[in-house]
């Protein structure tokens, strides 16, 4: 069959055994030396190849019955599902899925054409939207294994579903179901027999459409009638501010390692005694005026690991006995005027 004229001689020389055969016998559809016929029984169809076998001694029929109601024929599956003959497409077990590599030597023209025309004979041998989606969901797969660009699959497949809504507006209802979505529709309950009226109306609906539809009652929930009437400000649930106040015999404050984002004016107002405070390891981006105000004791300030962008003016102004200050990895740029004025102790900054 490799030249032009193959399939012509082909046909003639089939249409010519078709006007030996029984006027009774139906031959639907054929193409070349493939026949689809139906038949009464396997009876009937044992005859008819005989028959078939008998026209010309030169050619020689073989035949294939279906099995589970399914019969391949020339790249579709049909079928019977009742009186009614379904088709989808057919692929031999043997069928690798091998078509050209996106990146071998062809014109990009040509890859694209490809997804078009799979989708397209996907379409034709299907009959019913799923078996076309099963197979759109296979060669999604197959031409992504062929390494085809996510991009281009996905647009070629919306392309050519919004072409064949546009085409064939008799699929449009059956594109846009989808047997297994719920879909809802609220209306408001007015009483028992409002309800039962609309039962028996969602019954009779059901039936013209073919579709199931039930109503379904909801009970109003609990929370909605407990809900806070005063719901507490923002600020009160976004301030992470610890408060720990020890009695003036204490020396040491320990507060690292916390979430400490700002600390109060007054913080260590009234511990006169406090000589050492650890602030360090929190989230502090800056220190109230005055911090270290009335504590004459303080010997030692450790406020390293914070988020420190800047000090207030004149914030270790006069703390004499300070020794030690520790204001390593934080976010300063500059420190104040005078900000370690008449800090006559201090030994380690």
């Amino acid at each position: 069959m490799g030249s032009p004229l193959g399939p012509l001689i082909v046909n003639a020389f089939l249409c010519s055994i078709e006007e030996k055969l029984d006027q009774e016998n139906k031959l639907p559809e054929f193409y070349v030396d493939d026949t689809l016929t139906i038949v009464t029984s396997v009876q009937a169809a044992e005859d008819l190849l005989s028959t078939l076998n008998s026209c010309q001694p030169s050619i020689h029929f073989t035949m294939e019955l279906a099995s589970g109601n399914k019969l391949p024929f020339v790249g579709m599956e049909v079928l019977k599902k009742g009186c009614k003959l379904e088709t989808s497409v057919y692929r031999k077990p043997t069928n690798t899925g091998l078509l050209p590599h996106h990146q071998s030597h062809v014109d990009k023209r040509y890859k694209k054409s490809l997804l078009k025309t799979m989708l397209n004979r996907a379409f034709r041998l299907s009959f019913t939207w799923e078996s076309f989606k099963s197979e759109r969901d296979h060669l999604k797969m197959m031409f992504t294994n062929l390494k085809y660009p996510e991009h281009l699959i996905n647009s070629t497949i919306s392309h050519f579903v919004t072409s064949v809504r546009s085409e064939n507006p008799g699929v449009q209802a059956q594109l846009s179901i989808n047997e297994n979505a719920v879909h809802r529709v609220v209306l408001p309950f007015k009483d028992q027999k409002s309800t039962d009226a609309e039962k028996k109306q969602l019954s009779d609906l059901s039936n013209k459409i073919d579709h199931t539809l039930h109503p379904v009652l909801k009970s109003r929930k609990i929370c909605e009638d407990f809900r806070v009437r005063e719901p507490k400000p923002p600020i009160v649930s976004q301030q992470s501010v610890v408060y720990n106040y020890k009695c003036d015999l204490c020396d040491a404050e320990r507060l690292n390692g916390n979430r400490l984002k700002k600390l109060p004016r007054y913080f260590l107002q009234g511990m006169s005694a406090l000589k050492d405070v650890d602030l360090s390891y929190n989230q502090l981006q800056s220190l109230p005026r005055g911090i270290l105000s009335n504590n004459i004791k303080l010997t030692r300030l450790n406020l390293s690991y914070n988020q420190l962008e800047q000090l207030p003016p004149r914030a270790f102004y006069e703390n004499n006995r300070l020794v030690e200050l520790n204001l390593s990895y934080n976010q300063l740029e500059q420190l104040p005027p005078r900000a370690f004025y008449e800090n006559n102790r201090l030994v380690e900054l």
